[in-house]
């Protein structure tokens, strides 16, 4: 499948939020209740992404993967959050499952993060991540963070 990445507008945001959502359900599922994918989560996205599309930084890289006129994936990678080994982060990368293991995540982190020395946080059990991850110079440091948004997550930092 041929997979074509831009950089999303202010327009694109209510399929980004229910992309978000839908990946999240699909990557965290396991994890999760069914309740947790609620209006109230829809509604923290929307605002989140509506601020975030209006006006991308320049600091900030941003894509989203289309395939056939859907979105299907999108990445976003800018300054480091809190203490940071890095200047770099790649802050959210999230494919459909149907879309997995098609190169997609990997023309992704390419375009938004590159080659380039940053961080990245993933949920310590999301193995199939890390493994995507370290194939691509990224090694756990041993910090772990629980997220405070959701407690039963834990976070570890990777590095490269």
């Amino acid at each position: 499948m041929e997979y074509q990445l831009r950089i999303p507008t202010a327009a694109d945001t209510e399929t980004v939020v229910q992309l978000h959502v839908e990946s999240w359900r699909e990557t965290y599922g396991h994890l999760l209740p069914e309740s947790f994918f609620n209006d109230e989560l829809v509604e923290q996205r929307r605002r989140m992404w509506t601020d975030n599309l209006r006006s991308i930084p320049p600091a900030w890289d941003m894509q989203v993967a289309e395939a056939e006129g859907e979105m299907v994936g999108f990445a976003l990678a800018g300054p480091a959050s809190g203490q940071s080994p890095s200047a770099r982060e790649l802050h959210l990368i999230y494919v459909l499952r149907a879309h997995q293991g098609t190169q997609l995540g990997q023309q992704l982190l390419d375009s938004t993060l590159g080659a380039d020395p940053g961080i990245l946080w993933v949920e310590k059990t999301n193995e199939r991540a890390k493994a995507f991850y370290r194939r691509n110079g990224f090694e756990l440091d041993g910090t772990e963070e629980a997220d405070e948004q959701n407690p039963v997550f834990v976070d570890v930092r990777m590095v490269r």
